[in-house]
């Protein structure tokens, strides 16, 4: 059942932004994540999945349904309030003068995270997250620090700066007058799971939770980016997909 939930939620989600990218997203979360979620990690991936949904209703207004949602997402697992962090970049991507804004505040977190990794045994002693964190400084996980020189990361890096490069800095009248919504919001979501990951790496175990929660929009990122990106480097595209 909560597997169900899961893949069907994420496809919901997908097909609501781009039907033509649903087979190869498929294709694609199922090799990369689908063996590390939804086969481990039952009850987090299902509230992933309806965190998603909830997300969805809430872009087309339907706050009720949103609200609802996520209360039934939360009963699955708590880590499905990450979405709400969701809510202010939505505002944010909307409004083209915030464009380059976006892209700095992102850039900022990244080397924040990388020169000041938090050390979370400052959140023990706060009610309720402190008791959900205990288990991961007593001994009872075995945790390990994450390196950055981590190939997956180090690709997604690599498709931000291609992105930045030619979306900000190389940009010609093609690019400015494409409609990049939804690949602005997918890139935004990206780079919150990768900060996640980069700011939390002293525990694995948190830091894998966190970003892999974001994970859907790494792959609908990488995506819906090979379809405005030239022709001739597809193939580049085309490597990561199965990397």
């Amino acid at each position: 059942m909560f597997v169900s939930i899961s893949i069907f939620s994420k496809v919901f989600l997908i097909a609501k932004f781009d039907t033509a990218i649903i087979a190869t997203f498929s294709l694609l979360y199922f090799c990369k994540f689908f063996f590390t979620l939804e086969l481990t990690q039952f009850r987090a991936a299902a509230a992933i999945g309806l965190s998603l949904v909830s997300l969805s209703f809430y872009m087309d207004r339907k706050f009720f349904s949103s609200f609802f949602i996520l209360l039934i997402s939360l009963c699955f697992h708590l880590s499905a309030f990450l979405i709400v962090l969701t809510i202010p970049i939505l505002f944010l991507v909307k409004k083209d003068k915030y464009e380059k804004t976006i892209v700095l505040l992102f850039v900022f977190l990244m080397l924040l995270g990388i020169m000041f990794p938090m050390d979370l045994s400052f959140f023990v002693f706060l009610p309720v997250i402190g008791e959900r964190l205990v288990p991961y400084f007593d001994a009872s996980y075995k945790v390990v620090a994450l390196s950055l020189l981590n190939s997956y990361l180090l690709i997604k890096i690599t498709l931000y700066t291609l992105y930045v490069l030619w979306f900000y800095i190389w940009r010609d009248e093609k690019v400015k007058s494409m409609n990049r919504y939804y690949l602005q919001l997918f890139f935004c979501f990206s780079c919150l799971g990768t900060f996640f990951f980069i700011f939390f790496r002293l525990n694995d175990s948190i830091a894998l939770r966190l970003s892999e929660f974001f994970s859907v929009f790494d792959s609908a990122f990488l995506l819906s980016y090979q379809k405005y990106f030239l022709k001739n480097l597809r193939f580049i595209f085309g490597f990561f997909y199965f990397f």
